[in-house]
């Protein structure tokens, strides 16, 4: 599965692409979400950090279609008065964030039993995964029963840090892009310096 750092660059990469819908909004406070929804999947750590199984629950419901779509509707429901555009529009940012993660998920490495996540739950609880994966994927415990210290001493491994390289040398160039068309699309070529300037200012 993905890291952390692949999902965020999915995450910027869809919310420059559709800037043009969030023109005059602060876009730091737009990043910040897009960054955090497609990384929401993976707070499924959570509840199991609280037993001392960090993976008790990784790969279960939250990697889903089904929840994405309700969380996306949430999301964009609390979002609407700071963000100032149609409910709409910020669902289908959130949710396309969301579905992001899912995407890279289903093409990452999973090393840990049961292989896949549940993509059209609660439609089916089948598990999908690439037989054919593009990212290295990230490591942490080899079972749903691993304790707090080896999920640790998993994630802080050489081999993540070759899964982030692998994903940063992929999707980089995909983020970059996707934010240089926002910046010619907003300013001329010749004032893009003072572009990238105003687009993180808040």
């Amino acid at each position: 599965m993905a890291t952390p750092v692949g999902h965020g660059l999915a995450g910027l990469s869809l919310l420059w692409l559709a800037g043009r819908f969030f023109s005059g909004l602060r876009p730091m406070r737009l990043a910040w979400l897009a960054i955090f929804f497609a990384l929401l999947p993976d707070f499924d750590f959570l509840p199991g950090l609280l037993i001392g199984k960090p993976a008790a629950f990784h790969h279960g419901i939250s990697h889903s279609l089904g929840f994405g779509l309700l969380a996306s509707l949430i999301g964009s429901l609390s979002a609407r008065r700071s963000t100032r555009r149609p409910t709409g529009v910020i669902f289908l940012l959130l949710f396309f964030c969301y579905s992001s993660h899912l995407l890279l998920d289903y093409f990452g490495n999973d090393a840990r039993p049961p292989y896949g996540i549940p993509v059209f739950w609660p439609v089916t609880s089948e598990l999908y995964l690439s037989p054919i994966p593009l990212f290295p994927g990230v490591r942490h415990v080899r079972h749903t029963d691993g304790h707090v210290y080896e999920w640790v001493r998993g994630v802080f491994s050489w081999h993540n840090v070759w899964g982030i390289a692998v994903e940063t040398l992929l999707l980089l160039p995909i983020t970059l892009a996707s934010a240089w068309r926002q910046l010619i699309r907003r300013d001329q070529p010749e004032n893009s310096k003072a572009a990238w300037s105003s687009w993180w200012s808040l």
